[in-house]
């Protein structure tokens, strides 16, 4: 007996015959029908566990690890569409832009103690009653002597009142007004003439030294401990060279001590700029301005101060 066969095209196709199911002969077994999705898992599943072929955001999570650094910029990358090296562009000119904020302000608030001090500078030197009142008054100098000490270390040395505003300016504004009360006090000691050239000459000097730091392929931020030494090394050979050495050689020792500082304090200054321009191997955060402020206005009274007594030394 042969294989049963279906019927024909022409008998299955018959509209007589419309809507009733063709007739098969005898022994004929319909085919199964092809698999449907409430049967066949479709696609079959991965080796990765996957139950489905894995989208592109599950790749990119897939791919990137444990690193969390690399989670953030795959987030980034698959919402905003952009390539890592256009997304790494776009972090790097941010991080530029915060840091070239910090600078303008930082040099902001120091042009503005700068001219707190010239000013009153300039007020005790030509306003004749004031600048007596003041060679007389020790107590008055102690006390910002003493303030300005308190002030210096507790921005430096409190982190959490430095970046706090407005504490950090109210702080900073009582320790430019002390500095720039001592400055002026001790300006009056000096003759006019002096006290213009040493202002000049800072500015001039300060300039230069802040420009060409920021400017210089050494980092001075390397130096940071051979910088500490040496302030100690000075502050001890003012102590013992005053006690030591005869009276005779006094004015000798004063210009060879006030050399020294004024380029111990120019060292310092290069050092803090660079602390404050970044890209070194130590930089100072944006938070910091008030701090960083106040270092750059240090070294500069310091070095002002230094090339004052240089030039002429006390007057009494």
């Amino acid at each position: 007996m042969g294989e049963p066969k279906p019927p024909s095209y022409d008998a299955a196709t018959d509209s007589s015959k419309y809507g009733e199911a063709p007739a098969y002969e005898v022994g004929y077994q319909q085919p199964p029908y092809p698999p449907t999705a409430t049967n066949y898992a479709y696609p079959p599943p991965q080796a990765n566990n996957y139950p489905y072929p894995p989208s592109s955001d599950q790749q990119a999570y897939k791919d990137m690890g444990n690193d969390p650094l690399a989670a953030e910029h795959s987030a980034i990358n698959l919402s905003t569409g952009k390539s890592e090296e256009e997304l790494l562009g776009i972090i790097s000119f941010d991080q530029k832009n915060v840091r070239l904020g910090f600078i303008r302000k930082v040099f902001a608030i120091l042009g503005l103690q700068m001219a707190v001090t010239i000013s009153m500078t300039a007020w005790f030197l030509f306003h004749e009653p004031t600048k007596e009142y003041v060679q007389q008054s020790l107590p008055l100098y102690l006390t910002s002597y003493g303030l300005f000490f308190v002030l210096y270390f507790v921005l430096a040395c409190c982190t959490s009142v430095a970046r706090k505003y407005p504490v950090n300016m109210i702080l900073l504004s009582l320790f430019t007004l002390s500095l720039s009360y001592l400055v002026a006090a001790i300006s009056t000691f000096h003759d006019t003439k002096i006290v213009i050239t040493a202002f000049g000459i800072t500015l001039f000097v300060s300039a230069a030294i802040i420009i060409f730091a920021s400017q210089t392929k050494y980092d001075f931020t390397t130096c940071g401990g051979i910088l500490f030494v040496l302030a100690f090394s000075l502050f001890f050979f003012g102590i013992f060279a005053g006690v030591m050495v005869p009276m005779g050689y006094m004015k000798i020792l004063n210009v060879v001590y006030s050399f020294l500082g004024a380029l111990l304090f120019m060292a310092f200054l290069a050092f803090d700029t660079q602390l404050i321009m970044g890209g070194r191997k130590h930089e100072i955060s944006p938070e910091d301005y008030v701090f960083a402020a106040m270092m750059l206005y240090v070294d500069v009274i310091y070095i002002l101060l230094f090339i004052m007594s240089l030039l002429g030394g006390s007057g009494n």
